[in-house]
């Protein structure tokens, strides 16, 4: 399975704009971090 976070585009975007779901949702967190990991290498 594979997950994306999709934002609307036009402008819509804001510095930050996943800091909700990385402090609100453990799952997002987790695949935050994983990203984070993997795009180092």
């Amino acid at each position: 399975m594979k997950t994306a976070f999709i934002f609307a585009g036009q402008g819509a975007q804001y510095v930050q704009m996943q800091k909700d779901f990385y402090d609100n949702y453990a799952v997002a967190k987790s695949i935050m971090l994983r990203w984070i990991t993997i795009s180092k290498k």
